[in-house]
């Protein structure tokens, strides 16, 4: 487990195919194997992470940090920085959702009644 003291955390997200668990903290996004329950250490640093989206079948999460307005695209095995994707005021939460294999992200921005959809380009 995490040790008391890293700071507070958000949303979780479990990337099924490597096993792993992606914690969304207040500095950046940490990760956890599931199967020894080793923490890999900080993956990505940043702000006040709020969501921590794997991108299914890709080496890809998307995070969303409050107060930016912005989704970060970033390789979660090297930590580098794809693309900044505008959102809107406030993004929060975030799922995946491949369904018909449209690879489309929800973003929902906090207090308000609004979503952001991006679609991965065909």
């Amino acid at each position: 487990m995490l040790a008391p003291g890293y700071g507070g955390y958000d949303y979780l997200s479990v990337d099924s195919v490597s096993r792993t668990l992606f914690i969304a903290r207040e500095f950046g996004v940490r990760s956890m194997k599931l199967e020894s329950k080793a923490v890999v250490g900080r993956v990505m640093a940043a702000s006040d992470v709020s969501a921590v989206v794997p991108i299914s079948g890709e080496p890809l999460m998307l995070v969303t940090a409050y107060g930016n307005d912005q989704a970060t695209l970033f390789d979660w095995t090297t930590g580098r920085r794809v693309a900044e994707i505008p959102t809107g005021t406030n993004p929060d939460a975030a799922i995946y959702d491949n369904s018909g294999g449209l690879g489309r992200v929800y973003i929902h921005r906090q207090h308000l009644s609004a979503a952001t959809r991006l679609r991965k380009p065909a």
